[in-house]
């Protein structure tokens, strides 16, 4: 059996589910991802809680959209830190003239990684599969029993399409989250 045929096993037998798609659209999903970076998942999820609080809604649903309307002492409040608004900031400029995802990119502290992940959460799929996330490189090996390099993951997905590989990414990356 091909690693590829073993994954796909892995995923029908454990029913496993794509990533639910982002309804908030990309901006707020980045800026999520920003928010995200280099802290622990719950101490993220409070500080967007809190900058629900203060009424940044689309309607009846929490977003992230209109964030650059907090005020200094808010940022303080939400537990913000300087250098993640400065990342948000510069987000904020180029996202109005974006253009491609290396202009985004080109910004310290939103990788290829970042906006990849972001589309992937969007039900954007084209990405293909990402071969540089540790988590889903790691459930890939214990999955075909094996210790492959990212090289060898990418190969897998190398020849299906490249939507298809995406969706893979996605419900592996799911099932990785839930953990």
């Amino acid at each position: 059996m091909s690693h590829l045929e073993t994954i796909n096993n892995y995923i029908s037998v454990n029913n496993l589910q794509p990533f639910p798609v982002e309804k908030r659209g990309l901006y707020h999903t980045i800026v999520s991802l920003i928010i995200s970076q280099r802290i622990r998942f719950k101490v993220a999820q409070r500080i967007r809680s809190k900058i629900y609080t203060l009424h940044f809604r689309l309607g009846e649903i929490p977003s992230l959209d209109n964030i650059m309307m907090l005020t200094e002492q808010q940022r303080s409040d939400v537990g913000l830190s300087n250098d993640k608004w400065q990342i948000i900031t510069q987000f904020d400029h180029k996202f109005i003239n974006f253009i491609s995802n290396e202009d985004l990119a080109s910004i310290k502290g939103i990788g290829p990684w970042t906006i990849q992940c972001a589309r992937i959460m969007s039900g954007d799929y084209s990405t293909g599969f990402i071969n540089t996330d540790l988590y889903v490189n790691n459930l890939i090996k214990k999955i075909c029993d094996c210790n492959l390099t990212k090289q060898q993951i990418a190969d897998i997905f190398r020849d299906i399409d490249i939507n298809q590989a995406g969706r893979i990414f996605s419900i592996l990356w799911n099932s990785v989250r839930k953990r």
